[in-house]
């Protein structure tokens, strides 16, 4: 009987021998089990045929063809300040490419917040509580259950991200609906019975007087008080801004263009004449005579409460009386007025909402709900994920209304919205002036995507403007 250990002829104990061949057998399936020798045989035969000036390049190039797809390792949220100093959060999103952890995209969005429980008109330390807030939850959703939640995933597969942050964040909503149940019931156990208070009011001479100065028009008719907005939850920007980060992230993998991301076709998007309409109206307005130009600043001007439309609207028809028929629907009640102006011009121009306009998640709760405009301005703001906007933008070309694609409030240079527009083909995007570093971001961008446009022979002119006719039959009062 022969020991193990015995050193071979070559110096080597039967031991190690068996143990080397082994080794050797599991490397040999390791690499057969990834193609590796076939692999290797392929581009060693056609590069000696090719002779790239580059050898170790060329090898490079085609082995990263079989490399892994990148997939989301982690994202990263930080607190910085939009474009008018306020407080919301910027993505960073890690990939692992080629067994490396690489940064491959930065996105913002603004951090648009109110109170969801509102109940009166907050001041400025207040918002400004309420967006620290915002950020602060945000915050701690990307950087803790966000990031687990992602981690794996292809950043090119943009329908199960969405589905995900959309199940998370209807989860918090949940959550946090119920915890206020709970704090009701408690509430109306513990506080003690309060009487109804009565009329405050000083007693006095109950007659009111006149105001000076003012003639009465029109008898008074009740002013409906303006309608609390649109309640938004904290912590819905984070939804929103890794939603975005994701898609560009996939647009740098893929080395594309965002809008060609979105679009299901390519696009044709001229910039053209929105830049010489620019031009026109800034010209035009410096060039009206003093009451012309009082004239426009006064229509387009935004009013505080209704009484000050009326009253400007009432001062304008003393100075012009030749518009009194456009200015009377607008003395009625809101719903009224916006009924009479949508069946006077929608036939001859577009009647687009801004102030009218839903969140996108309402809309896509609740549809259109029959409201009366020939469009609507849709913002990527808060909880709004890329799908959600695809799929309300979808919704809307088939009722026949238009979507305008606009800024949030506190805007950032972030300037995705150009190629959402573009990859949606929206006929209009609604940036605001050629003034101010967050808005010639925007600009810059649908300059440059004209220009990649035109040099992939892609460029065009959009169809004709039809505008779609509001009927007139009477609104429905709910």
């Amino acid at each position: 009987m022969s020991d193990s250990r015995v050193p071979s002829s070559n110096g080597r104990s039967a031991e190690q021998a068996r143990d080397f061949h082994q080794l050797k057998q599991r490397a040999a399936e390791y690499y057969r089990s990834n193609s590796v020798p076939q692999r290797m045989q392929e581009v060693l035969n056609t590069m000696f045929y090719d002779k790239p000036d580059d050898v170790y390049g060329h090898l490079a190039n085609y082995f990263a063809n079989f490399a892994k797809p990148a997939a989301i390792s982690r994202i990263v949220g930080k607190e910085i300040l939009d474009a008018e100093g306020e407080r919301t959060v910027e993505v960073e999103l890690f990939c692992i490419i080629k067994n490396f952890e690489k940064s491959i995209c930065f996105t913002t969005m603004s951090n648009c917040y109110r109170d969801p429980h509102y109940t009166t008109q907050d001041t400025m330390d207040k918002a400004n509580e309420l967006k620290k807030l915002s950020v602060q939850i945000a915050l701690e959703w990307i950087n803790e259950p966000l990031n687990s939640l992602l981690k794996g995933l292809l950043p090119a597969n943009q329908i199960k991200v969405d589905k995900l942050l959309s199940e998370y964040f209807q989860r918090k909503l949940e959550e946090d609906e119920e915890q206020r149940k709970k704090d009701t019931d408690v509430e109306e156990i513990t506080e003690p019975e309060l009487s109804i208070s009565t009329n405050t009011a000083p007693i006095g001479d109950k007659k009111k007087k006149p105001l000076k100065g003012k003639k009465s028009i029109a008898p008074e008719k009740p002013i409906k008080p303006l309608e609390p907005p649109e309640p938004l939850f904290p912590g819905g920007v984070a939804i929103g801004a890794v939603s975005l980060a994701v898609a560009k992230a996939s647009v740098k993998l893929q080395n594309t263009s965002l809008y060609l991301h979105i679009a299901s076709l390519n696009q044709e998007e001229s910039l053209k004449m929105m830049m010489d309409l620019q031009q026109q109206i800034t010209k035009w307005i410096f060039t009206q005579k003093s009451g012309e130009k009082e004239k426009y600043e006064i229509l387009i001007g935004v009013f505080k409460n209704p009484d000050e439309m009326i009253e400007l609207y009432t001062s304008l028809v003393e100075k012009y009386p030749s518009i009194i028929g456009l200015i009377d629907p607008l003395r009625k009640e809101d719903a009224e007025q916006w009924f009479k102006l949508s069946c006077l011009l929608s036939p001859q121009c577009y009647f687009l909402a801004d102030a009218a306009s839903r969140s996108i998640d309402k809309l896509i709760k609740d549809g259109l709900d029959g409201n009366r405009y020939s469009g609507l301005i849709l913002k990527h703001t808060n909880q709004t994920t890329i799908s959600d906007f695809i799929q309300v933008a979808k919704l809307m070309e088939v009722q026949d209304c238009r979507f305008i694609p606009g800024l949030g409030d506190g805007a950032t240079t972030d300037d995705s919205i150009a190629d959402i527009a573009v990859g949606l083909g929206a006929r209009f995007i609604k940036l605001g002036g050629l003034c101010h570093g967050e808005r010639v971001a925007k600009y810059n961008r649908l300059m440059a995507i004209e220009e990649e446009l035109a040099q992939r022979g892609a460029l065009g002119h959009a169809a004709e403007h039809q505008f779609p006719v509001i009927s007139e039959e009477e609104p429905d009062p709910n």
